[in-house]
């Protein structure tokens, strides 16, 4: 392997799922599928005013 391998950052999803480690979500909440093709519901107001405000910032890969 190259050497300088261990200099990347870690994949931001393995960071998150080290956040999320011990989060438990509410029991009268349910689970919101986001694999390919989801969701299937229109998503709240709030949730599509927070994307169109921040579309610079999603609109490239994650540095890694």
């Amino acid at each position: 392997m190259h050497r300088n391998l261990d200099q990347l950052h870690p994949y931001p999803f393995q960071k998150l799922s080290g956040l999320l480690q011990g989060v438990v979500p509410p029991d009268e909440k349910h689970n919101i599928s986001l694999s390919i093709g989801e969701p299937k519901h229109q998503p709240p107001a709030f949730v599509l005013e927070a994307l169109a405000n921040n579309l610079e910032s999603i609109s490239r890969y994650p540095l890694t």
